[in-house]
């Protein structure tokens, strides 16, 4: 394997947040959804920070301790996605479902295949305010 196959390895581009979770249904019939993996380039970030995030954002005791989560709607864990965005400094988070990662774990024949399989199966959610602080920027040269 030569540098250039080396350097394509490196499973995330910078400045990226790989968040896997899972639709649970309670009791009542309830849907809910919860984190179950959140890494970057670096391995998995950290629970404690992850927990604080979650507890910043939605104020209700967990269910489930080995979960972050008891989101209502997917657009809950969307607007937690920006969250960890902002505290963690990326550029973008790629959602996705537990059974998507594994399906794309045993499907990929190679690590090439897996980071393309999983950024590409994803769910990009971009960072809002970069975007918005950019477009200002730009205002202020070509207005």
């Amino acid at each position: 394997m030569n540098n250039s196959e080396k350097t394509n390895l490196n499973f995330f581009e910078k400045d990226k947040i790989l968040v896997i979770y899972d639709k649970l249904v309670d009791d009542n019939g309830h849907d809910s959804y919860h984190l179950h993996y959140a890494f970057n380039k670096h391995g998995h970030l950290e629970k404690k920070a992850l927990e604080a995030i979650f507890e910043e954002y939605h104020c209700d005791e967990k269910e489930d301790l080995s979960l972050l989560g008891g989101f209502n709607t997917i657009s809950d864990l969307r607007e937690y996605c920006q969250k960890l965005i902002q505290h963690f400094q990326v550029t973008d988070v790629v959602l996705l479902t537990l059974e998507t990662y594994n399906h794309s774990i045993e499907s990929s024949p190679d690590l090439i295949s897996l980071k393309n399989g999983l950024l590409d199966k994803g769910e990009t959610i971009k960072n809002k305010g970069q975007n918005g602080a950019r477009k200002l920027f730009l205002r202020k040269f070509f207005n």
